[in-house]
């Protein structure tokens, strides 16, 4: 494949992505690619939640006053959140209720709604943007390293064939 024809599936790569993106946390990631099923659904949860901070409009009404959420909060309601996900609202509490035992967000009544806030998610964000490339490409070999390790864990001799995507 020659540069020419790079170019072209990035720039294709880029009409279709668009200018929103959201950077997501490896272990929530890492969570949503484990084995068990109630691991993906929690990983799957917190990845709602962390994308909604990133999109959600930071105003909401209660009792007809209108209030600003702080930065890594996003509020919505139960339903709204677990329809988002294709999960039921039971199991969407479930997920939210994991999550928080874990310290990793916190829930407060907001009005009719609930305000769910992720904690970490200012730091992150934040750290993603300030980094130095230098910094960043150090890490970025060690996750690489990592990444290698994992999938030497999770598939063994049957790694998935990439040769396909080509």
């Amino acid at each position: 494949m020659n540069d020419n024809d790079l170019a072209e599936k990035d720039l294709k790569a880029v009409q279709y992505l668009g200018k929103a993106y959201i950077k997501i946390p490896w272990p929530i990631l890492n969570r949503m690619l484990d084995m068990r099923q109630r691991e993906r659904r929690i990983g799957l949860v917190h990845l709602a939640l962390f994308a909604n901070c990133n999109y959600a409009d930071s105003t909401f009404v209660v009792n007809g006053n209108m209030k600003f959420s702080g930065i890594g909060e996003v509020v919505s309601t139960y339903d709204k959140l677990a329809e988002s996900v294709g999960l039921s609202v039971t199991a969407f509490r479930r997920c939210v209720k994991s999550l928080k035992d874990a310290g990793l967000i916190d829930v407060r009544r907001a009005g009719e709604a609930t305000c769910f806030r992720v904690f970490g998610y200012e730091k992150f964000m934040r750290n993603m943007e300030t980094r130095s490339f230098a910094g960043y490409q150090e890490k970025n070999n060690r996750s690489a390293e990592k990444l290698k390790e994992e999938e030497l864990r999770r598939f063994g001799d049957q790694k998935p064939r990439t040769d396909l995507l080509d």
